[in-house]
């Protein structure tokens, strides 16, 4: 009835029935640029008592001062703390220094500023 056991297959042949591999080359990368593009969300239009409260934070700043900014960037809103290195008011950027980074941000593109 039964069959006789063949001999004891070795582990390094054992492991391979169990190894991941990738059907098709580039798929992974390929769904997470598409995730990416799909999660993408339109930039906010701000109403104008919210726009004159963010100018009046924005006269506020200093260089050293530590913030809190909600901006929109690549489809998506990110929000950074750090210190801020510089204003420039002739190109309407800040440029703000993070613990690794460095982030230059358009004063357009802000939503939400904390000043710390």
């Amino acid at each position: 009835m039964g069959t006789k056991p063949k001999g004891k297959m070795p582990v390094i042949e054992r492991a391979k029935q169990f190894m991941p591999f990738a059907a098709v080359r580039g798929l992974q990368l390929a769904l997470r640029r598409k995730e990416q593009e799909l999660v993408q969300v339109p930039p906010k239009i701000m109403a104008e008592e919210a726009a004159a409260e963010l100018d009046a934070k924005l006269r506020q700043l200093y260089k050293g001062r530590p913030v809190l900014i909600t901006y929109f960037f690549a489809g998506n809103y990110q929000k950074v703390s750090g210190k801020v290195l510089r204003l420039d008011n002739v190109h309407c950027q800040l440029l703000l220094q993070g613990k690794d980074e460095r982030w230059q941000i358009n004063f357009s593109d802000i939503i939400d500023l904390v000043l710390v």
